[in-house]
């Protein structure tokens, strides 16, 4: 009876202990969402080779991004603690066409503050830089490479950017935004 007792209670200590460990990995936004409410000026095609006059590109970016700070509950008195101050940005790419090989993916330092209740505007922000171009399959599109894909034999890679922004309240709370995402063809 007593094996069975102690067997119980350390059932229990164990369940208890794996509880407390899940509600610990979970984020606290400090009660304020981050979201891209607004871009203009998305690339949709990227010529790796450039043009005889300008050359091969260096970076790709998006015109104007406009990122908000919403209050999740307005009811309560929102405060200057629940202002987010940008991190990082992310951007990971994925493949559209079959192919298996894909860009690294582009992890950058970002500042900024989204006021709560507010918006902040970003723009000319890169998505694209040369260590993406360099690096294979868009570099199978150089012509000094080829200028097809290996993966596929064609000249069009068709990509999906997504792109994600991490941040952190003023009282520490960290913030992940929505990711948003759109396609751009990479061509020679």
């Amino acid at each position: 009876m007593r094996i069975w007792t102690r067997s119980a209670l350390l059932a229990l200590v164990a369940i208890g202990l794996l509880a407390c460990s899940s509600s610990t990995d979970r984020t606290d936004a400090g009660g304020v969402y981050l979201t891209v409410s607004h871009f203009d000026g998305l690339p949709i095609d990227l010529s790796v080779n450039g043009t005889p006059t300008t050359g091969a590109p260096q970076f790709l970016q998006v015109g104007t991004l406009d990122m908000r700070n919403i209050t999740k509950n307005p009811d309560i008195t929102a405060s200057d603690l629940m202002d987010i101050q940008l991190n990082t940005y992310q951007v990971v790419y994925r493949r559209l066409d079959g192919g298996k090989t894909t860009p690294p993916t582009m992890t950058r330092r970002i500042f900024g503050n989204v006021p709560h209740g507010s918006t902040l505007t970003l723009n000319n922000l890169p998505v694209m830089d040369t260590e993406q171009i360099n690096s294979r399959p868009i570099s199978d599109l150089l012509f000094v490479n080829g200028g097809f894909d290996r993966d596929t034999g064609k000249s069009v890679i068709p990509l999906e950017l997504q792109l994600t922004f991490y941040g952190q309240t003023l009282s520490g709370d960290e913030v992940t935004s929505n990711t948003v995402a759109w396609t751009v063809n990479v061509t020679p």
